[in-house]
């Protein structure tokens, strides 16, 4: 092995042993097998195996989508590169959707923009399937969700300043790169390329070549996600 690669992976080990530590150093092992001895065995099996067939699931979706750009991926890859996107979340929120982006374009040879492109229109659909539940959700508990919406949310927000003098800065933001967008999105330009690819990522959810496997591995998720936190509970 190469003195680089040693660097390379040493660097990657000692983040990832930073990032365990900080997660787990206030675990206190005594509580977890007390807790253990008390569990149902069984069914924490269970809701593991569901949680993998979801990551599963999800890689193969990931697939579908990436398949009429022209990029073929393993299934290996895919599938642990979604799954190390978990892992990385623990220790730090939402990184995980970029740094399996990059292990994928990486293994495969697929550009990373086309890939966030993708992840992109993956979480566009996971917002409005979550849209779905909560609104089925609020339409079978609406007296109870509302009451708690308007104490813990609503009731803030009004208040809240900040919070609007941000949602004015970002709509600002918006004017403003709305009126330069022809320049700074320009074909020539390395933003222009960035965003082709991260737009031809985005519209892919709409040309999969198999709409119907491509719905059911989605159904296929949220069924998962809900089966394996009813098994724990």
């Amino acid at each position: 092995m190469k003195r680089n690669e040693i660097l390379k992976y040493g660097l990657f080990a000692l983040v990832g042993a930073t990032i365990v530590y900080f997660i787990q150093k206030d675990f206190r092992w005594s509580e977890f097998v007390a807790n253990l001895k008390q569990a149902n065995i069984a069914l924490v099996v269970l809701s593991t195996l569901v949680g993998v067939l979801a990551v599963l699931f999800r890689a193969l979706r990931w697939q579908l989508i990436l398949e009429p750009l022209g990029y073929k991926t393993k299934l290996g890859n895919a599938y642990h590169s979604t799954r190390s996107g978990y892992l990385v979340n623990l220790g730090i929120p939402r990184a995980g959707e970029f740094s399996r982006c990059a292990m994928l374009s990486k293994s495969d040879n697929v550009p990373v923009y086309v890939l966030i492109g993708t992840v992109l229109s993956e979480r566009i659909l996971d917002i409005i399937l979550l849209l779905i539940v909560i609104i089925s959700a609020v339409m079978i508990q609406f007296d109870v969700l509302f009451s708690y919406i308007d104490e813990k949310v609503l009731s803030k927000l009004k208040d809240n300043t900040l919070v609007l003098i941000i949602g004015v800065a970002f709509l600002l933001g918006l004017l403003v790169v709305a009126f330069k967008a022809k320049k700074i999105f320009s074909a020539e330009t390395a933003i222009g390329k960035a965003a082709i690819g991260l737009f031809d990522g985005v519209k892919s959810i709409f040309t999969v070549k198999k709409p119907v496997l491509f719905v059911l591995y989605t159904v296929g998720i949220w069924v998962c996600y809900l089966m394996m936190t009813y098994f724990i509970l």
